[in-house]
């Protein structure tokens, strides 16, 4: 009798010391990060974009502008698609005013000037130097143009102004082709060649009446095309072509450091 209750009792201890015991350590500091958190919807907790890169596989246009570390948001992509309607408006005036013969189409050319302002200043790029160009373009093209109207002799005074133009268009051919890269809009590609074309023409010689009736026509047609589109996109799109590729938090910062 005393040697059974030893050998239960033996067979009791070991079957408790064989029961595994609980962990003190949480269970979810054994789950790997990327299968807690949601995709796409991780915060940007600290400025290294290495420690987001398995989880934000396809990040939004939002995150990558944090990630840049650039001050863009959804009242800047309105205010660029409120010049893109200027610009619209300014060609549209001048279609249909110009082949007239009326002394108002000028404007058409001062709409055009404030729309494609309006979208350089608040035009996005992840190079900092094509943004540069285009709205420094277009502030030399405008006072350019005041000056042609102002000051210049007379002579001299229409190809000034042509050229002050051409500037503008130099940035507004530029946001045209940026639309035609990164969302694959022809409407873009075909702007950014009638603009120098028209500007060219004018330069080389007497004013062609017939010629820029048609291509002002064309221009508002395009821009009614290319703000149509443009209109459609959810606020702060993905570029569609796969060929744009969003800086560093580190790139952005030596971009706006001076030399």
């Amino acid at each position: 009798m005393q040697n059974y209750s030893f050998r239960s009792y033996s067979s009791l201890f070991i079957c408790i010391t064989m029961i595994p015991k609980a962990d003190p350590t949480p269970a979810y500091e054994h789950q790997p990060l990327h299968t807690m958190v949601p995709r796409n919807t991780f915060p940007l907790a600290t400025p290294f974009p290495a420690c987001y890169k398995k989880v934000m596989s396809n990040p939004t246009l939002e995150e990558q502008i944090a990630m840049a570390g650039l001050a863009y948001g959804r009242r800047h992509d309105i205010s660029y698609r409120a010049g893109l309607i200027v610009q619209m408006l300014g060609a549209a005036v001048l279609a249909v005013l110009y082949p007239l013969g009326s002394p108002f189409y000028t404007i058409g050319i001062m709409l055009f000037n404030a729309g494609a302002l309006l979208s350089g200043i608040y035009l996005l790029v992840w190079m900092s130097w094509v943004k540069k160009i285009i709205l420094g373009s277009i502030l030399i093209g405008i006072p350019l143009q005041v000056l042609g109207w102002m000051y210049a002799p007379e002579q001299y005074a229409v190809s000034v102004i042509i050229a002050g133009i051409g500037l503008v268009c130099v940035g507004a051919g530029g946001m045209a082709g940026k639309e035609a890269y990164c969302f694959a809009y022809r409407e873009g590609w075909t702007l950014l060649w009638l603009y120098p074309i028209l500007i060219v023409a004018n330069l080389m010689g007497k004013e062609h009446h017939i010629f820029n009736a048609l291509g002002f026509s064309a221009a508002f047609l395009l821009l009614l095309s290319l703000t149509g589109k443009k209109l459609k996109q959810p606020l702060l799109s993905k570029c569609t072509t796969g060929v744009c590729v969003p800086p560093t938090r580190q790139q952005t910062a030596d971009d706006q450091t001076p030399d």
